[in-house]
Formats: C-alpha cells, sequence, structure tokens
C-alpha cells in the first residue's frame, strides 16, 4: 500500500508573506496620492487695496545771496626780483641781512663789490675831462684874438681902399703919379690878403672847437658811466620793496662778473594764489556781469575797455570778470581767513592736461589774518601769521549770478542729479543742475524746479512717475 505526501505548510506560508508586503506597500503609495490629488481648494481671499505711501517734503526756496565757487590753491609769490651784479670785481662786503629767510626793507644794504678800480677810474676820467676843458677854453682865447684881429684887419681894409680911390681920382685929374697909384694898390691887397688869412685861421679854429666839444663830451660820457658803474659796486634791496631773501648765492670774498645772480628777494608786500577753474564755475563769474551775447555783452565789454586809468586797452574778453574772494587755510581745527580779489587768468586757455583755466586770485594784505573755529566763532590768532608760498588752501570766490537759483536739501537730490516733487498727490521726476552744494543744501538752477515747489526728501524703494504719495510738510 502506498502513503500519501503531505505538503510543506512552513514554505507556503513565507512564500505569501513574500508577495503580501510588496503588495500593501504598493496599495498604501496609491492611497496617498488620491488623498492628495483630491486635497479642498483654499478659497481666495479678497486682497485689500494698496495704501498711497507717505512722504516728507521741504519747499524749495528761491536763492538770492551769493554763491560760492570753492576751489583750492597754492600760495605763490606775487613778485620776485633777482639781483645781479652790474659790474666786474671781488665781493668786499656782505651785510648780515643778506642771508636766506630774513626780512630787507627797501633800500637796505646786502653787498659791495670792491670799488677801488671803478674809482681809480673814475678820477682818470676826470682829468682828461679837465684836460678837454682847458684845451677847449685856450681855444676859445685863440679864437676871440683870431676875431679881433680880424676886426682891425677889416677896418685896414677899408682905410686902404678909400686911399685907393682917392689915388685913383688925383691919377685922372694928373696930379698923383703912376707909382703912386701903384702903391696905393698894393697896400690894398696887402690888406685884403691879411683879411682872408686871418678869416681862414678863425674857419680852421671853429673846426678845432668843434672836435675839442666832441672830446669833452666823450669824456664826461665815459666818467658819467664810470660813476655809475661805481654806484653799482653796491647792491641795494630795490626802493619798491619789502620782502624776505629767498636766495643768497654769493659770499664775502667771492668774484663775480656782470650779469651773475646774487640775491634773490619775494616782495611780500602781496600774494597770489595759483588756482584752476572749471569752465562750469567760470560760467557763473561771466553770468554776473552778463557776458553773453548781445547788448549786455557788448556794454560789459566796453566799460572794460575803458577802465583802463591810461594803461594800453585790454579786450574785455580776454579779462576774467573781477570778483571778491577769500583765501582760507585749516589748521589745527581752525581757518584762518584773507581777503582777496580774483583778478587774472593765469595764461590763455585750458590747461591741456587738466581742461581745467589756470587763474590767480591777488591778496593784497597778507598778514591781515582772521581765525574762526569751524562752527564759524571768533578763534585764537595763534597760527600763521601772514600767507606764505606754498600754502594749500581753500578759495571761495563770491559771486552774484544774474540766473535764477533755488535752494533745497542736499538730502532731495537722488543719484543722477533727480529730484522728486510732489504736484496735485503725485510725483513727478526732474532732472536737475546742481551748482553748488554746502552744508546741508544744494543750490540748483531754477527751470524744471521752481521756488516752491515740494520735494521730497523721504528714500523710497521705488519711485515711478506719477505715482501718488500722501505727503507730510518738513520745516
Amino acid at each position: 500500500m502506498m502513503l500519501e505526501k503531505r505538503p510543506n505548510r512552513t514554505g507556503l506560508v513565507q512564500e505569501l508573506r513574500r508577495i503580501a508586503v510588496p503588495l500593501g506597500i504598493l496599495t498604501a503609495g496609491v492611497v496617498a496620492f488620491l488623498i492628495l490629488s483630491r486635497k479642498d481648494e483654499v478659497p481666495a481671499v479678497p486682497i485689500a487695496a494698496e495704501e498711497a505711501p507717505l512722504v516728507e517734503t521741504v519747499r524749495a526756496e528761491a536763492h538770492d545771496r551769493a554763491l560760492d565757487i570753492q576751489v583750492d590753491g597754492v600760495v605763490v609769490p606775487y613778485r620776485e626780483v633777482e639781483l645781479s651784479a652790474e659790474v666786474d670785481g671781488r665781493v668786499q662786503y656782505k651785510a648780515e641781512a643778506c642771508r636766506a629767510g630774513s626780512y630787507v626793507r627797501r633800500n637796505t644794504l646786502l653787498l659791495k663789490i670792491d670799488p677801488r678800480d671803478h674809482e681809480l677810474e673814475c678820477k682818470r676820467l676826470r682829468t682828461e675831462v679837465a684836460q678837454a676843458e682847458g684845451n677847449l677854453e685856450e681855444l676859445e682865447a685863440d679864437i676871440k684874438n683870431t676875431e679881433n684881429l680880424m676886426e682891425l684887419a677889416q677896418k685896414q681894409l677899408d682905410l686902404q681902399r678909400a686911399d685907393f680911390k682917392r689915388q685913383e681920382e688925383l691919377h685922372r685929374k694928373g696930379i698923383a703919379s703912376n707909382s703912386e697909384l701903384d702903391l696905393a694898390e698894393q697896400t690894398r691887397l696887402q690888406a685884403e690878403n691879411a683879411v682872408l688869412t686871418l678869416r681862414s685861421q678863425l674857419q680852421v679854429l671853429s673846426a678845432r672847437r668843434s672836435r675839442l666839444k666832441a672830446a669833452q663830451e666823450h669824456a664826461a660820457v665815459l666818467l658819467e658811466k664810470a660813476t655809475l658803474d661805481l654806484e653799482r659796486t653796491e647792491l641795494y634791496c630795490p626802493d619798491d620793496t619789502d620782502g624776505v631773501i629767498v636766495n643768497d648765492l654769493v659770499e664775502k670774498g667771492d668774484y663775480v662778473r656782470r650779469g651773475t645772480p646774487l640775491v634773490t628777494i619775494e616782495d611780500t608786500a602781496k600774494v597770489e594764489v595759483k588756482c584752476n577753474l572749471r569752465v562750469d564755475e567760470l560760467y557763473w563769474l561771466w553770468n554776473q556781469t552778463g557776458l553773453g551775447p548781445g547788448p549786455a555783452r557788448e556794454e560789459a565789454r566796453t566799460t572794460a575797455d575803458h577802465a583802463t586809468h591810461g594803461a594800453p586797452a585790454v579786450p574785455a574778453d580776454y579779462q576774467i570778470p573781477e570778483a571778491p574772494a577769500t583765501v582760507i587755510y585749516r589748521l589745527a581745527g581752525q581757518d584762518y581767513k584773507w581777503d582777496g580779489v580774483l583778478a587774472r587768468y593765469d595764461g590763455v586757455g585750458l590747461d591741456e592736461s587738466t581742461r581745467t583755466v589756470p587763474c590767480r586770485v591777488v591778496v593784497e594784505a597778507p598778514r591781515d589774518v582772521c581765525a574762526t573755529s569751524p562752527d564759524g566763532a571768533p578763534g585764537q590768532c595763534t597760527g600763521p601769521p601772514a600767507l606764505v608760498r606754498g600754502m594749500y588752501v581753500t578759495v571761495k570766490i563770491h559771486t552774484k549770478p544774474q540766473a535764477s537759483l533755488v535752494r533745497i536739501s542736499e538730502a532731495a537730490v537722488r543719484p543722477g542729479n533727480k529730484v522728486w516733487v510732489v504736484r496735485d498727490g503725485k510725483i513727478e521726476i526732474l532732472e536737475v543742475h546742481v551748482v553748488e552744494t554746502t552744508g546741508n543744501d544744494a543750490i540748483v538752477r531754477a527751470g524744471p524746479l521752481e521756488a516752491g515747489d515740494h520735494v521730497v526728501v523721504t528714500p523710497l524703494a521705488e519711485v515711478r512717475e506719477s505715482m501718488a504719495v500722501r505727503e507730510q510738510a518738513v520745516q
């Protein structure tokens, strides 16, 4: 009898478990996908209307005060005098004041060149002049004597001529013989010869007198030249200059020749400040005098051409309009100020490297200094007593332009020289020309922006033309 084989129950259970686990995972994923895909839509919530932003504004004011042009500059001498030797010789004397850095006054003796050679030359020439004068006096005496002899000879000739006429009359009447007539004629001829001889001598003496006078004048000129050279052995500070010696190039005992530089003196009565103006800054100087096309330019040109006080007229087109200026030197937290005048161009045209216009500011009183603290209060003048060469300074040129200007807060000027103006509750974006910034204010040219406009000072992340805003004025 055969035995029936029974199946392995444990293997069946393992097989079912192997199939069921992946099937369960797949079923769970499908269910999750269906749940997520059937998520209810969120009902739309209505958005409230966006409120217009609140901005602060300031009022644009008309600027009717002076317009200051501020530039940097450096102080340079107004005038330098270089004294050179005018005669050859050895330096015999040098004054203690003749040293670099010393202050000297006009007509101060600085150097003396050995004068002995020039004194001997003057003595020799005085002798020549005296000799020429003696020769001339002797000749004048000879001329006088010859003139007297000439006068006597002329009288003698007149007598002989009269006697000859009487002898001729008597000879015609037969009273005088031929021998008597011949003797009278011979005597007349002798008298005429004497007159001619004296006249010739007088002509020779006159020519000699001309030569002696020329020799005397030549000797006098040489003496004058030698006297002038003798005076030039002493070197004085010029009679129109008080100043500081900036160079002394010789010492006692040095031999110098005519033309050798000896001393350089800087005139300290005035100084100049060398600065450069941009053409757009120079425009405001032209604008204050009306130097533009039209009748105003011609009137200003005529006035400048005639205001030369006797000097040759300079065309107004080549003169800078004069304007008052303030020169400022800052030291140790204080400002030291001097009054000056923008006086002239430093040459003609623009500097090729900087494209600016070189100018000169003249300070008439470099010792009159006024000290102020940064807040404008008077300070103690314990700094520089005078404006001297080499100082780097700030120059403020004060102008009164004819163009209309407007003053606004500097915070209102946006990048690109844009300003935001509120008109009828909406923003208008204007482009302006900024002339100057002073403190917290900006000076712009009137045009798109007018006095009385409300200018936005609040920073905004996004601004567009005609954007509605709410305005709050700021005092």
